[in-house]
């Protein structure tokens, strides 16, 4: 498989904005990975990312080399740093 499937997105509990490849920087390389920003976050802010839109008949999701199932795949929560200002 060669990238993403295009009805890939990741959305946020901070602003709503959806990430989708035609709105990421980068390539989707290992040098030039996808990249997304948000910008002027506050301090100790929570936000919870999740992906969907990834699944591909024939291929099984992996997340750091661990099997996972839908339940458990696809969200990451962050806090912002004291000082950062972009994710």
């Amino acid at each position: 498989m060669k990238g993403l499937p295009d009805r890939f997105q990741i959305t946020n509990t901070y602003n709503g904005d959806v990430f989708t490849l035609k709105n990421a920087s980068g390539t989707g390389t290992a040098d030039d990975p996808y990249r997304w920003t948000i910008e002027n976050v506050p301090d100790k802010t929570e936000i919870i990312f999740t992906e969907s839109g990834y699944d591909v008949t024939g291929y099984d999701v992996t997340i750091n080399g661990q099997a996972t199932t839908d339940a458990e795949a696809g969200t990451v929560k962050v806090t912002i740093a004291e000082n950062e200002t972009a994710i």
